[in-house]
């Protein structure tokens, strides 16, 4: 149970470090910015939102096995084995 809660601290960790990585990005904006810079801030904001996704991201467990109902033997089966 406690281990189910733990992709969604981290996406919140995260989260947060992606607020602290935009205000810093912000801080830097210029009406004429490089393109190195750009893409370099493109980058950082991708990564932070990409770790983001991969951090709250569960896998479902997989579905239990589907119910087969048991079979009765009948009296009237038939034996394979060959009486010679």
């Amino acid at each position: 149970m406690a281990s189910d809660i733990v992709p969604v601290i981290m996406a919140g960790i995260i989260g947060i470090y992606g607020l602290v990585v935009s205000v810093l990005i912000s801080d830097n904006l210029k009406q004429e910015l490089a393109l190195f810079t750009g893409f370099i801030q493109l980058g950082a904001g991708l990564s932070v939102g990409l770790a983001g996704l991969a951090a709250g991201y569960t896998p479902l467990p997989p579905p239990p096995p589907p119910h087969q109902p048991r079979r009765e033997k009948s009296a009237h089966t038939h034996s394979l084995s060959l009486h010679t």
